[in-house]
């Protein structure tokens, strides 16, 4: 009679089953875990190096423009001083700023008012709107002197003691103390060859302004029809004494603005663009938050140069002066700015959030609670203290 051995079946039981499932799970999320932290953290490096980057840039710009604030504005009468301008590639054309300023701060939250026709839109809350004026000229010479001969020729134009360093397409900055002062383009040279390669007749020490009387010798050259120029100068100033001053700005400068919008640090140049529109602001830096500065006073009563207090307001030491003596008093200006990551941090139980105080600077702390996520980002701060050299190099003015 045969037998039969019966074999146990190999495999794995149901609870041996259930318990691998069990450890494979634990093992997943150890390891999911793993990967998300990684993940957590090299976003937070690399939004942190964005910030890095996008506060660095902007910290650069703006000290880069403020060392240029004031170049060419050597005549101490263009200080405070009412500017008219004139541009036809501008929209509108028209340009006047109260009182001229290589650098000028205006209040945050506020709109900017530069003149009564010309209102720059306000930024972000609690961030700062900075105007810088600067020219280009290829040499930084002194002011130059100059009788008006407007009414006395019949040609309009202005007799220098010197030209040096002035060229056919300059703009020049036409002041006389207690007078508006007026930007205006060198249209004609006498004496020399102009950009159409022309010679100009006449006195060779006038600089001639006009887009009416001297477009003849220009004839046939697009390059010598002025944009910038009126065909009546719209001031008429000293003629004996040379007591206006010419100062030469180059053939491209720049009245520019700096604000942020919505968390963007933009820029608009006033000479070439409308400002009062937001449409026409250009970006410089992202991620932008928080933008404030001030001046650095010199307040000693003899000027020595050196700054004595930091403040957006006049110190009441300088109050009763002038607006040219106070101008003159600002040897340095201040520049706080707050960049922040790209990506808001997630809230969990164990860190709702990744920042708890507002970053502050030298100057007060930066108010970010118009943002209601701002917890939820981190933020570096840059600052500098910029010395506005061309205001220091022009000395002590006469009576400030």
């Amino acid at each position: 009679m045969r037998s039969f051995i019966t074999r146990r079946q190999n495999g794995f039981s149901l609870v041996e089953l259930m318990v691998g499932l069990v450890v494979a799970m634990i093992a997943t999320v150890i390891v999911l875990k793993m990967f998300s932290d990684a993940e957590s953290t090299k976003r937070n490096v690399s939004s942190g190096g964005d910030a890095q980057s996008n506060g660095a840039i902007a910290l650069f710009s703006l000290s880069r423009e403020l060392r240029y604030a004031g170049y060419g504005m050597t005549a101490s009468s263009v200080l405070g001083c009412s500017l008219q301008t004139y541009n036809s590639a501008r929209s509108p054309s028209s340009l006047a700023i109260n009182s001229l300023a290589p650098v000028t701060i205006f209040a945050s939250g506020a709109t900017a008012t530069v003149s009564s026709g010309v209102v720059l839109p306000a930024g972000d809350t609690d961030t700062d709107i900075v105007m810088l004026v600067s020219g280009n000229a290829n040499t930084a010479a002194e002011a130059v002197p100059f009788n008006d001969l407007t009414d006395n020729e019949s040609y309009e134009g202005y007799v220098v003691k010197n030209r040096v360093g002035f060229q056919v397409g300059d703009l020049a900055i036409v002041s006389e103390s207690g007078k508006n002062c007026v930007l205006m383009q060198v249209s004609a040279l006498p004496g020399s060859a102009t950009v159409c390669n022309e010679s100009v007749a006449g006195n060779a020490s006038v600089v001639q302004f006009s887009t009416d009387s001297f477009l003849n010798p220009y004839s046939g050259c697009a390059a010598a029809t002025s944009s910038y120029n009126l065909e009546t100068i719209p001031v008429t100033y000293s003629s004996s004494d040379y007591a206006a001053e010419l100062s030469n700005m180059g053939n491209s400068p720049k009245i520019v603005a700096y604000a942020v919008r919505n968390h963007t640090l933009t820029y608009c140049n006033l000479l070439t663009t409308d400002c009062a529109n937001t449409s026409n602001w250009s970006k410089l830096a992202s991620n932008i938050v928080g933008f404030k500065a001030e001046y650095g006073w010199d307040t000693s009563g003899t000027v020595d140069g050196y700054v004595d207090d930091f403040s957006e307001s006049t110190p009441a030491a300088l109050a009763a002066k002038t607006d040219q003596c106070r101008i003159s008093r600002i040897a340095a200006v201040r520049v706080g700015i707050v960049a922040r990551n790209t990506t808001a941090h997630k809230p969990t139980t164990e860190q709702p959030t990744v920042t708890t105080e507002a970053p502050t600077w030298q100057g007060g702390t930066f108010s970010l609670s118009a943002d209601s996520d701002w917890q939820l980002f981190r933020y570096k701060v840059f600052e500098s203290v910029i010395p506005l050299r061309n205001i220091v190099w022009k000395g002590v003015i006469s009576g400030c």
